[in-house]
């Protein structure tokens, strides 16, 4: 009786013991779930972006990077009020995420910036998700025409005869970004006229 009395004891202590270190660990991946996703628009954060481009950097070979730059913010925080602009940034994460998440993984990597990673680029057609995103940001335009959203985009694939290393692609993916933001720009003045 003593040994099934030693056994019951020694088996209950080992279930809490395995319940604590469970509760710990799920305490663990929430955390590390914190620590890696923007809790405005729940997409990935900054510090993730980091850690998973460092790891692609190591062989960039087909990767793809798509820039995002949210136009007139400023505009929509100073004429419609702050919550005004955390819904022009939400709205357009998730017209981001919605598009992009199945082919890629998608960031908020600052106030208005978004970026997406595409890992074996060459087997997607990113000017069709592109146009997509022009659709949809169209749109909801038609929706909502007081709260009018604008993306800026520019994307490149890592080419190994004129990037040493994916932060060159990054660069000629901003590039063309703040070129497509100017000409939509230019564009929005004409279409004011």
């Amino acid at each position: 009786i003593g040994f099934l009395l030693y056994i019951t004891v020694l088996g209950l202590a080992s279930t809490k013991e395995s319940a604590i270190l469970m509760k710990m660990g799920l305490e663990a991946n929430s955390y590390q779930k914190l620590a890696y996703t923007d809790q405005m628009t729940g997409m990935n954060n900054r510090t993730c972006f980091n850690i998973d481009f460092s790891e692609l950097s190591k062989n960039p070979e087909d990767v793809a990077i798509i820039d995002f730059d949210l136009n007139n913010l400023k505009y929509t925080n100073d004429t419609f009020g702050h919550s005004a602009g955390d819904l022009y940034i939400k709205n357009c994460a998730t017209i981001i995420d919605e598009i992009f998440d199945g082919i890629g993984k998608c960031y908020r990597v600052g106030g208005d910036e978004f970026v997406v990673l595409i890992e074996k680029a060459s087997a997607v057609d990113i000017p069709h998700y592109m146009a997509m995103l022009e659709a949809n940001v169209d749109a909801c335009n038609r929706e909502n025409r007081k709260l009018r959203m604008q993306i800026a985009y520019g994307y490149a694939i890592f080419m190994a005869d004129t990037d040493k290393n994916l932060e060159d692609t990054y660069n000629r993916a901003d590039k063309i970004m703040y070129a497509n933001k100017k000409d939509k720009k230019e564009q929005q003045k004409f279409e004011r006229l």
